[in-house]
């Protein structure tokens, strides 16, 4: 682990991979389904969303307390959820990380209603790539009936992804490559 940070520019010494981290908070409203933030600029082709959710209330329902975020601007972080609750209020920390040092960076929004998945991507050097995600799920489901999203990096080329069973999962999935 420490090689692949150090690999990144990340505890070396050396030039950090990160160019800039803008963070903040937003206190989502029951009927908050779009959440649209204005950001300062960054170049798309090199940046990152990412969300923490801490939710509150009494909604136990999985399509109101998941959320996913993308990047829709170089100036607009956008996070949706499938439903609102009427019981239901959450706090959502953002940040949207940009790099330094990006050869590529790879996005795409999946739909997936199978136990797993496999999509193509250009070709990746599978030491120098992160990969992140933020998903949702489309119809109504119970927490007790969530498991998490597994993405992995199955080889240069396919990324698989796992979740469970026939649930509609909305992922939005970035692989970022560093020089």
């Amino acid at each position: 682990m420490i090689d692949r940070l150090l690999q990144h520019g990340i505890g070396g010494g050396g030039e950090s991979n990160t160019k800039g981290i803008q963070r903040g908070e937003y206190s989502v409203l029951s009927t908050d389904l779009t959440i649209n933030i204005t950001i300062s600029p960054v170049d798309i082709t090199k940046s990152i969303p990412k969300i923490f959710v801490c939710a509150t209330g009494a909604s136990t329902r999985a399509n109101v307390t998941l959320f996913k975020c993308v990047l829709t601007s170089s100036t607009n972080l956008q996070i949706t959820r499938y439903s609102n609750g009427a019981t239901f209020t959450a706090t959502i920390d953002w940040e949207v990380i940009e790099y330094n040092n990006v050869k590529s960076l790879q996005t795409g929004l999946l739909t997936l209603n199978t136990a797993s998945t496999n999509i193509a991507i250009s070709s990746v050097n599978m030491l120098k790539t992160d990969l992140f995600l933020s998903f949702t799920i489309t119809s109504t489901y119970g927490l007790s009936e969530i498991m998490q999203i597994a993405m992995q990096l199955t080889s240069t080329t396919n990324l698989k992804f796992t979740g469970y069973g026939s649930m509609n999962y909305s992922i939005q999935w970035y692989a970022i490559e560093f020089n």
